[in-house]
């Protein structure tokens, strides 16, 4: 009996040990990169889907979340293609710094200057341009640029709500 014991135990431990070790293989650069993105959609869909339900005290909060985490969203875009510009030789750096300053900088006085609808749209068309730019590089292919299309759709798609809920 006891024997039965320590080989459904030592079974159990080779299980969990499995397990876990299946688990460090899956956090890969990739897999972090897609589980990331996938989870920032997330207040994206939450705060457009709120400008629809809200009551009008919680309206104006979840309107400016929403631009503010887009802005800060396309932001951090705009910063990877300053980051990404560094391995990049010298003669191909500048216009990837160039278009990273000028969305950034623009969509900050977009979401500053003019009113909800407007930064919202110019957010919206800065997104397209953005992944626009990343898929026309040679080194953006594969499944980075696959995983960029699906997740600019998806912003795509919650600009259009959240405008959707401004206009109705």
């Amino acid at each position: 009996m006891e024997c039965l014991s320590r080989i459904k135990v030592t079974e159990l431990n080779s299980r969990i040990f499995k397990s876990e070790r299946d688990l460090l293989a899956e956090l890969n650069p990739k897999n972090i990169i897609n589980w990331l993105g996938y989870l920032g959609l997330i207040p994206f869909f939450i705060l457009s889907s709120g400008c629809w339900f809200l009551s009008s005290s919680l309206l104006e909060l979840a309107t400016d979340g929403f631009l503010l985490y887009s802005l800060g969203i396309l932001c951090f875009l705009a910063g990877t293609l300053w980051g990404a510009a560094q391995s990049l030789p010298e003669s191909a750096r500048p216009w990837r710094l160039i278009v990273s300053n000028i969305f950034t900088v623009l969509a900050v006085i977009s979401a500053w200057l003019v009113n909800i609808l407007e930064a919202s749209l110019f957010l919206m068309v800065s997104y397209f341009c953005i992944y626009r730019y990343e898929a026309s590089k040679q080194h953006s292919r594969g499944w980075y640029i696959e995983l960029r299309a699906k997740l600019t759709f998806g912003v795509l798609i919650s600009h259009c709500s959240f405008i959707g809920s401004l206009i109705i």
